[in-house]
């Protein structure tokens, strides 16, 4: 089987809970959130094979970080069956646009991401997340109340900006208004 692999870097803040009655970064509250995070992460890319993960930046680090940055490379197998599309309108767009930039694997690699991620957002173990191709086009998944906002800027700094539960109309009009269709 031949192996080939694309380097995805993620930023990942961790909740800021702490935020509004303790405002201190390194407060025992923030220190459970930074471990919360670490603890998703760890059980997110830890024997998955479609993962390795080159470099944990701060994420195992004793004291509370809020946002580390991972250096990882999405690894495609012959028969992986680890990534696998979803049918999320706004995923497909995000796919499109990522394969379109950064080729096929990484479209996949982003694709495999957003649900766990989406789902650690919901459950308080992390807050936003950033993902950056090798080509520099950055998507960005920011919790929103019930849903999320996925801000996607490209090299040449166009962005557009579409919510996870978006239509595919919802989609196609934000897509064409920002010139990123």
């Amino acid at each position: 089987m031949k192996e080939v692999s694309q380097q995805i870097r993620l930023g990942v803040s961790r909740h800021l809970r702490n935020r509004p009655g303790d405002p201190q970064w390194d407060s025992p509250l923030a220190l459970e959130l930074h471990n919360r995070r670490k603890e998703f992460l760890h059980e997110f890319f830890d024997g998955n094979s479609s993962w390795q993960v080159e470099d944990w930046g701060a994420t195992d680090d004793s004291k509370s970080h809020e946002y580390v940055e991972l250096i990882t490379y999405i690894i495609q197998l012959a028969s992986d069956p680890h990534v696998q599309a979803v049918a999320v309108p706004a995923l497909v767009f995000v796919a499109e646009i990522i394969s379109n930039a950064a080729g096929s694997l990484v479209a996949k690699g982003v694709e495999a991401i957003f649900a766990p991620f989406r789902k650690a957002q919901t459950e308080q173990k992390i807050q936003e997340v950033d993902i950056i191709t090798k080509d520099q086009t950055r998507i960005t998944l920011s919790p929103i109340d019930d849903d999320a906002d996925i801000i996607i800027t490209l090299p040449n700094q166009k962005q557009v900006t579409i919510r996870y539960n978006d239509s595919v109309q919802q989609i196609n009009d934000k897509a064409n208004r920002s010139g990123v269709a």
